[in-house]
């Protein structure tokens, strides 16, 4: 299990979710405008990452997106609510150290690895491999 430490609280990333919070957050994709992206003829994964997360940084509240896949540490999965996520977009929102600020810049990353991996489906194994095994700062593993 991954832990994430941002200002000294802890969260995780949200496992099994409620059918509300699959509906909250695939709508909170769509005011993103990433629910769909595909890689472009020609583009490169880096551009492809880059124009992914302008789009998602124009069209929403990021932190909310984060709120979605991100929950307290003690916290069930079960449990998440659309409070919670507005409470977490707040707090990651209001960050103000720069060791902090990677670290949730590395989550908005990680929230879109899925779709970035999706689009590099045609692209070598290697590239999205190396994509796969960069580390984030603010990550803790358990063994």
């Amino acid at each position: 299990m991954q832990t994430i430490v941002v200002r000294g609280r802890k969260y995780k990333h949200i496992g099994e979710s409620t059918l509300r919070h699959d509906i909250f957050t695939e709508a909170q994709m769509l005011k993103a405008g990433v629910s769909r992206m595909e890689l472009m003829p020609g583009e490169s994964a880096d551009e492809f990452a880059q124009r992914l997360l302008r789009t998602a940084y124009a069209n929403t509240d990021i932190f909310l997106l984060l709120g979605c896949l991100l929950i307290p540490e003690e916290m069930k999965s079960l449990d998440w609510t659309e409070e919670t996520a507005k409470e977490t977009a707040l707090f990651l929102g209001a960050v103000v150290d720069k060791e902090d600020k990677l670290t949730v810049r590395a989550q908005v990353v990680s929230a879109f690895q899925g779709f970035i991996e999706a689009g590099l489906v045609s692209l070598t194994l290697s590239a999205s491999a190396s994509l796969a095994e960069t580390a984030a700062p603010g990550v803790q593993t358990e063994a």
